[in-house]
């Protein structure tokens, strides 16, 4: 047990850092692991279908999120690109541009969507034949046997009492792989919060931590009139949204710095779009109006009530946020 469980962490360990196929497809096969706990065959025939399927799954939860990079820009593992595709086909018939993970739409993309999902597993299978399972069994002119692979046929097969390890340890594997997967991604992207965000598809509670009208109660002292911070027009209140200036798909955080009030139809044609270098220079303007504003007021209305609130502003200002992650976001 102990040789092959040591055995498949070291190739986890050890995977180069070319893309991340390699981590997507451990992960697949660990989380495939748990439909045979239980059987009563001496082997098991796992499909590559279900492995490209779990492995686009992860690509679409880390895309139509956070659009990370796994590889090189220029060199994108092809489920990603079917992937990509998919998700604007997805996103253009529902004419809604807010993010939803794979699990809650799989059944209608494959219904509405079935050639080119058809086509995205096909292809994927294809790939994954040739640059990911039979690469996974060598490492450093050493032949691991986690499985037999044969490109002739469309399953690769384990010892039911090998799946059963993985099954056993499946937790640390994926941490492992999590791990492993997020450090790849440091390499291809500048996104701050990699490791949160890799690990938070597992749990599938991909959410704001709290509602963002939190915040009014600070920009309503530099902006009381609700001026939209994109057209300049005034907002009526049944028209009031906040936007993160640099897309939250990049920061993954709501941070007063980086939030301003737009119109919810300003707010909807933008997206995730990167702010210009005007919008970028209007928002260092309004912190510091606003830091001004906070500090004149704040002990007489908040006192030390949410202190850590200003103290975060004024760190994110003195540190020059702003242009550190607008210089991040656009490099992305």
């Amino acid at each position: 047990m102990n040789n092959y469980l040591d055995d498949f962490k070291l190739i986890i360990r050890q995977c180069d850092y070319s893309n991340t196929y390699k981590m997507a497809w451990a992960k697949a096969i660990v989380e495939l692991s748990g439909l045979y706990n239980d059987i009563d065959t001496e082997e098991v025939n796992i499909n590559l279908c279900d492995i490209a399927e779990k492995m686009f799954k992860y690509y679409w939860d880390q895309t139509i999120y956070f659009n990370l990079f796994q590889s090189v820009p220029n060199q994108p593992p092809v489920i990603l690109q079917h992937v990509k595709k998919l998700i604007s086909l997805y996103q253009d018939y529902k004419k809604d541009y807010k993010p939803v993970v794979y699990n809650k739409i799989d059944d209608e993309l494959k219904t509405r969507f079935r050639t080119d999902f058809d086509k995205a597993i096909k292809e994927s299978v294809k790939n994954i034949k040739d640059n990911v399972g039979p690469f996974f069994l060598n490492f450093q002119r050493e032949k691991y046997s986690f499985y037999i692979f044969d490109k002739k046929l469309d399953h690769i097969t384990f010892k039911a009492s090998d799946l059963h390890i993985l099954y056993s340890n499946q937790q640390d594997l994926f941490d492992l792989i999590n791990y492993r997967w997020s450090l790849m991604l440091e390499d291809y992207n500048s996104s701050p919060r990699i490791g949160k965000k890799v690990r938070i598809m597992d749990e599938q509670k991909i959410r704001r931590p709290k509602a963002l009208t939190f915040f009014d109660k600070f920009l309503d002292f530099e902006n009381e009139n609700h001026i939209c911070f994109i057209c300049g027009e005034r907002i009526s209140d049944d028209k009031l949204s906040r936007d993160h200036v640099i897309p939250w798909s990049y920061m993954y955080s709501d941070d007063l710095w980086n939030l301003v009030y737009v119109h919810k139809e300003c707010n909807s044609s933008k997206s995730n779009i990167t702010p210009t270098i005007d919008e970028i220079n209007k928002l260092k303007v309004r912190n510091l109006k606003l830091q001004a504003e906070l500090h004149d007021v704040w002990n007489d209305v908040f006192g030390s009530k949410n202190a850590k609130i200003l103290q975060e502003f004024d760190y994110a200002i003195e540190h020059d946020y702003v242009d550190k992650f607008y210089l991040g976001c656009r490099g992305c």
